[in-house]
């Protein structure tokens, strides 16, 4: 593939995702936050989360890959680069959340399946 057909792939591609980019501005939103995120702190997975941390420690640990006290640290120096301001519009999600959350995905994936999706995202920074 020459150099000038891969600039002009590159330009086929900006144009439609700024095309895609104008299309969305421009809609409307039904919600400004959807009913099933508005019922996140009744409902949510976080209750579960804190009852297995408070009360079934093990179970905590074979979720996350870690002790409730290793989690807790974990927290603490995370939480100033991850930690989420609360809107008038939405509240954010608890960085215990967030970081349950990463931590379940991550910990749940074949060695495979990270490899793949990191060299996915290393393969879209360089070309950004």
């Amino acid at each position: 593939m020459k150099f000038s057909d891969m600039d002009a792939r590159k330009r086929r591609l900006l144009k439609i995702l700024i095309a895609r980019r104008l299309i969305k501005k421009y809609q409307t939103r039904e919600y400004w936050e959807h009913p099933l995120c508005q019922e996140r702190s009744d409902k949510g997975e976080h209750l579960k989360i804190d009852r297995m941390y408070h009360e079934f420690s093990e179970k905590f640990a074979e979720y996350t890959r870690m002790t409730p006290s290793e989690f807790d640290y974990l927290i603490e120096l995370l939480k100033p680069d991850i930690q989420k301001r609360d809107t008038n519009y939405r509240k954010s999600i608890p960085v215990r959340i967030r970081l349950y959350i990463t931590l379940r995905l991550v910990s749940h994936l074949s060695i495979r399946l990270k490899f793949l999706i990191i060299g996915i995202i290393l393969v879209i920074i360089i070309q950004i």
